[in-house]
C-alpha cells in the first residue's frame, strides 16, 4: 500500500483542483493521504478532509512556526480531536531552530506536550525538523 504520509491537502492551493489531485493521487497507486494540521485554525479542515474523502486520514497538532500564535488550551483542544477514528497521527509537530526569531523554549514547550499526547493516545507523530535533529533524538 501507498500512503503519502504529509500533503496539506487543505491549503487553499488546493481549492481548485482538490478532487482532482486526490484522484490523479489515487490512480498512481496511493491508497491512503494523510493530511496534517498545523495550528488550531485548521484543525476542522483537516478532520472535515478526511471525512469527506475516503482515501484521506489527517493528523491533528500545532506545527512549531505557529507556536507564537498558539497557546496552551491549544494542546486541550486537541483532546477531543484526537478521539476521532480519521485522526491518524499526531502532527505536524517538531521544532525549527532554522528560521530565527521563534521561540525556543515555546517550541520545546509544544513540541514536549503533543509529544505525550501521542504517546497517551498511541499514535504516531508526524516530525516537522530543521536544525534540530540533536535535540529531537535527545
Amino acid at each position: 500500500m501507498l500512503i503519502d504520509s504529509h500533503c496539506h491537502l487543505d491549503a487553499v492551493d488546493f481549492d481548485l483542483d482538490r478532487d482532482a489531485v486526490i484522484g490523479r493521487a489515487v490512480s498512481s497507486g496511493v491508497e491512503m493521504i494523510v493530511v496534517p494540521a498545523v495550528h488550531r485554525t485548521n484543525f476542522e479542515a483537516v478532520l472535515e478532509l478526511s471525512r469527506k474523502y475516503p482515501q484521506c486520514a489527517c493528523a491533528i497538532g500545532v506545527h512549531p512556526m505557529y507556536v507564537g500564535d498558539s497557546n496552551p488550551e491549544d494542546i486541550q483542544n486537541m483532546v477531543p480531536l484526537l478521539k476521532d477514528r480519521n485522526v491518524v497521527a499526531v502532527g505536524e509537530i517538531g521544532l525549527d531552530f532554522f528560521v530565527e526569531g521563534f521561540d525556543r523554549s515555546s517550541q520545546e514547550y509544544f513540541f514536549i506536550e503533543q509529544l505525550q499526547l501521542a504517546k497517551e493516545y498511541g499514535l504516531p507523530v508526524i516530525l516537522h525538523v530543521r536544525r534540530s535533529i540533536d535535540i529531537i533524538l535527545k
